[in-house]
């Protein structure tokens, strides 16, 4: 017996809706920080338009960290300067780093990430 050859089915095309109905930038995909004071902020991924905008025309990581906290921390709810003034605080390094990273892997830039998908 021989076995029939079929052609493989290709997969529905994607419409607009489609390519933007799942985005890590979704509030409902926020996830909730513990800080080291007992609190939390809640925070998202970032969308790859926002990390790009966080690096245009800067090379300054302070400064591309900064706007991404003012794009992914939802509550406190931060604007830029904010995001420089909790950044300067010398009791915040270990706080900010727990939510950069968890920014970055909400975002899908974490460790095994695949840089040319950035």
């Amino acid at each position: 017996m021989s076995e029939e050859l079929t052609e493989p089915v290709p997969a529905p095309r994607a419409t607009f809706e489609t390519l933007t109905a799942r985005d890590v930038a979704d509030p409902a995909a926020a996830v909730e920080v513990a800080l080291s004071d007992g609190t939390s902020v809640l925070v998202r991924g970032m969308s790859r338009f926002e990390i790009h905008l966080g690096g245009r025309g800067t090379d300054d990581a302070a400064v591309i960290e900064a706007r991404n906290l003012s794009y992914a921390v939802l509550d406190p709810p931060l604007t830029y300067e904010q995001a420089r003034a909790w950044m300067k605080r010398a009791d915040a390094g270990g706080d900010i780093a727990r939510v950069s990273r968890t920014i970055r892997d909400l975002s899908g830039l974490g460790p095994g990430a695949d840089k040319s998908n950035v």
